[in-house]
């Protein structure tokens, strides 16, 4: 066999080996990793109340109130008071007014962020997370029902949406920002079109 054809063999075979390393070494961390690059930030749409009557004449907010935050969502440094920020500073520019701190009983929104971090069977962590955000309106209302003379009072949530996000941990904050912002330019939308004829 001549020399020359020796090495073309030679280096095939190395590249067939390198290949098949590669292959080997591909753990269940680089399959996640690429599985969740194909869906990062995935908009999961859950049942949602819409009634057009919580929000027709609402003329203002009394805050926004932030939670769900668990541990995962504290370590990676989500910022709560941020989160409730965006909300505000989006419904404002729609008009929107917010006066203060939600106070019972007036009506308010809630932002639940509950989220964990992606891990494997053994506790290996991906460095990715998966976080349902949801952005509700609850309004104080009177059921129909009277106890001892007395009309019920509680309260309800009037409109809600839901969406699931994957994110890596560097753009975990943001991408929560972001899809609270769509939400929020969602629920404005809607209270528009509701008080559209006022």
């Amino acid at each position: 066999m001549r020399p020359t054809a020796l090495k073309r063999i030679t280096f095939a075979t190395i590249g067939l080996a390198v290949a098949c390393a590669g292959l080997v070494l591909a753990t269940e961390y680089d399959l996640a990793k690429d599985a969740l690059l194909q869906i990062k930030r995935m908009v999961a749409p859950a049942p949602v109340a819409h009634d057009p009557h919580g929000l027709h004449g609402l003329e203002y907010l009394h805050g926004v109130v932030v939670e769900g935050m668990g541990d995962d969502m504290r370590a990676a440094g989500v910022p709560s008071r941020a989160m409730a920020d965006v909300v505000e500073a989006r419904l404002r520019d729609g008009g929107l007014m917010i006066t203060g701190v939600p106070t019972i009983p007036f009506e308010h929104l809630y932002v639940r962020i509950s989220g964990v971090e992606l891990r494997t069977g053994e506790g290996a962590r991906y460095g990715w997370y998966s976080v349902a955000v949801e952005l509700a309106l609850r309004q104080p209302v009177f059921l129909e029902r009277v106890v001892d003379g007395e009309a019920v009072q509680a309260w309800a949530t009037t409109w809600d949406t839901t969406a699931l996000v994957f994110s890596p941990a560097a753009d975990l904050t943001d991408d929560i920002a972001s899809e609270l912002a769509r939400q929020s330019e969602k629920l404005l939308d809607e209270w528009k079109r509701v008080n559209a004829d006022d």
